[in-house]
This record gives structure tokens, sequence and C-alpha cells, in this order.
């Protein structure tokens, strides 16, 4: 069963939107599908801002769109 805050993940949004497994996503950083699972998982405002903005140029997307602003 999949919990409302891991449906609502916006990192998991961007990556289903840039039609990415996460095996894929993570390839493209340099990340482990476990650590990409991990990302995922995590509240978004406790990544780093560098990692934010290496998610967000892995799935073509803005920082914005992971962050809401």
């Amino acid at each position: 069963m999949t919990s409302r805050a891991e449906t609502l993940n916006p990192i998991r949004i961007a990556r289903a939107k840039a039609g990415l497994t996460q095996e894929q996503a993570a390839q493209s950083v340099g990340w482990t599908q476990a650590a990409w699972a991990q990302l995922e998982q995590v509240e978004i405002d406790r990544h780093s801002l560098g990692r934010l903005k290496k998610v967000a140029r892995a799935l073509g997307c803005r920082l914005s769109d992971l962050t809401g602003r």
C-alpha cells in the first residue's frame, strides 16, 4: 500500500513525468537505485539545495517544480 506522502512526493512525481524508473534516474546522477528510493521517501525540505539541483537536472525539470517555490 502506498502512503499519501509517497504519492505526493514531488521528486517521485517529476520522475514519473520524465518517464524514468528509479534505476534510470539514479544512474543519471551516479547513485544507486536504493539511494534514489530513499530520496523519494524523505520530505523535500530535508534535502540539500545541491542535491535538489542535481535531481532537477536529471529529471529535466526546474528546481521550483520540486520545492514548490
